[in-house]
């Protein structure tokens, strides 16, 4: 069964707020639909990156599922931007983020590979969850 938009809106932002994402980041999501990147625990609006902001749309559409937070590494020479997600079907929506202890979970993530296209895929990442941000550590 497909979601609406709200309704995958309305469980990111209690995703959001289960990994303890600064307040003021997730009402901009809710209200502006700002999605936040984060570089070390440190948070950024996608509308600074107008790259960046065309690719989430453009995955957004492809797949049909809602970015509610990323994060932005690089690994072995590769940039990456992995897309904390709420997918468009119902029935995948169970779990997606689960806590691993001590501030970090698993959760269900679309990672863009921006020097690799090609290497792009979805799948499960650890996150750390710190002074009000995520950072990707698996």
């Amino acid at each position: 069964m497909e979601t609406s938009k709200e309704q995958r809106k309305e469980l990111a932002v209690k995703l959001m707020k289960e990994l303890d994402i600064y307040k003021p980041y997730i009402e901009d999501f809710r209200k502006r639909d700002y999605v936040t990147y984060f570089e070390r625990c440190i948070g950024y609006w996608d509308w600074q990156e107008e790259t960046l902001i065309a690719v989430r749309k453009e995955l957004e559409e492809k797949y049909g599922f809602t970015v509610y937070a990323m994060t932005h590494e690089f690994f072995d020479h590769m940039e990456m931007w992995t897309m904390l997600i709420v997918p468009n079907d119902k029935e995948s929506q169970d779990e997606l983020i689960v806590g691993a202890g001590g501030g970090v979970f698993r959760a269900f993530a679309y990672t863009f590979n921006a020097t690799y296209p090609d290497y792009s895929e979805f799948g499960d990442v650890l996150v750390q969850s710190a002074f009000g941000g995520v950072r990707r550590v698996a």
